[in-house]
């Protein structure tokens, strides 16, 4: 009997019930009957598991019977949906293509996954699958982000892989991957490398930046050393200072501070070129009250060393002249020192801006011995 023609039998027989007053028992709960049509078509293991990551899609089986061709006819209208039941939770899948489908996570491993199939009409009929599916742990990627920059490479590496991994990258022209999942930057964008395996598609969002300088303006002090770093290009790195009187750069990039004031370090790679603002300070870092005696003349310390218990102190020995000396106690003097016409326990002529501030000068053989004091009650 066709679809048709069994509606036309079905409306005589509730004409006839009217005319006669007669009833017919209530119909039970999905009046259509269950039928066991639509499986999961694609994504599971074959093994009653399904790997997280994956996407399971369901689709209608053969359609034989009566009540079949009834739930084909509202599929063919819209009137079907489909719900999967992961766990304790119900998601009502999307139709596409034909086929519902749902994208398993790392949050569903554990869980089990079934599925069931009804009309929305007043014609019910409903699909009642048994079947059902663990979600079983799936590969990882290394990193589901990254941000590099131009020339830069990383290698993407995937945990507990499934077999052979295809990766594929949306813009090999802003970022592009090898067989082995070597990402290459190559120019400033964002793309997505996905990487797949077992079925299962794991994506890893790329953001190409241009390449930079780790700083690009710097305030350090005399004899400190601050590494520059240079990401992104390709080949060797220049490095120049446009003052090395104020401060130097080593070969790999290190900043030394040497006289108060500015100048600028340059990195050349390739066709770049970058820049970083570096400035001196005249004072300590150990205390901002106390002028740096290294700072005003140009000189870095070759030996150092400071109070490890209770951080009151920090000491420094210069290659200096007299000169050089008598003009940094007046330095002091113009800036509110004065001498406590004392000396401590290691010679030093003590020069004071308050009780909490101090300088202790000791000149022996061409070395100035500069000590730096702030003092903390307890």
């Amino acid at each position: 009997m066709t679809v048709k023609s069994r509606r036309l039998t079905a409306w005589i027989l509730a004409l006839a019930l009217a005319i006669t007053g007669l009833t017919l028992p209530a119909a039970p709960a999905h009046a259509g009957g269950a039928v066991d049509i639509g499986d999961i078509v694609q994504g599971t293991n074959g093994d009653g598991t399904i790997t997280a990551g994956a996407t399971v899609y369901v689709t209608l089986a053969s359609l034989d019977d009566a009540y079949e061709e009834d739930f084909a006819w509202l599929y063919d209208k819209g009137e079907v949906i489909c719900t999967f039941q992961i766990g304790d939770q119900s998601v009502t899948a999307a139709r596409k293509n034909n086929r519902f489908s749902y994208t398993t996570s790392a949050a569903d491993v554990g869980k089990t996954l079934c599925f069931f199939t009804e009309t929305t009409g007043n014609d019910t009929y409903y699909n009642n699958n048994t079947r059902s599916y663990t979600i079983i742990k799936g590969p990882v990627l290394s990193a589901s982000k990254k941000t590099l920059y131009v020339g830069e490479s990383y290698r993407l590496k995937i945990k507990d892989q499934i077999g052979d991994a295809v990766f594929t990258s949306s813009d090999p022209k802003v970022a592009g991957v090898t067989r082995g999942g070597t990402i290459k930057a190559k120019r400033k964008g964002s793309c997505v490398i996905t990487a797949q395996t077992g079925g299962v598609k794991l994506k890893c969002k790329v953001t190409v930046l241009n390449p930079k300088l780790s700083k690009t303006r710097l305030l350090t002090y005399n004899s400190e050393k601050t590494k520059l770093q240079f990401y992104g290009g390709t080949g060797d790195i220049t490095w120049r200072s446009s003052d090395k009187k104020v401060a130097r750069v080593s070969v790999n990039g290190t900043v030394r501070g040497v006289k108060s004031g500015s100048c600028t370090i340059t990195a050349v790679r390739g066709k770049y070129t970058l820049s970083c603002l570096v400035k001196v300070s005249s004072v300590t870092r150990f205390c901002k009250k106390l002028p740096d005696f290294g700072a005003r003349f140009g000189i870095v310390s070759f030996q150092s060393e400071w109070d490890e218990y209770d951080a009151e102190w920090v000491r420094a020995s210069y290659r200096a002249t007299k000169s050089q000396v008598t003009e940094y106690i007046k330095l002091l003097k113009k800036k509110g020192f004065k001498y406590t016409k004392k000396k401590n326990w290691r010679g030093e002529k003590i020069y004071g801006l308050t009780e909490e501030y101090e300088i202790g000068i000791l000149f022996k053989d061409d070395v100035a011995e500069i000590s730096y004091y702030h003092w903390v009650d307890d």
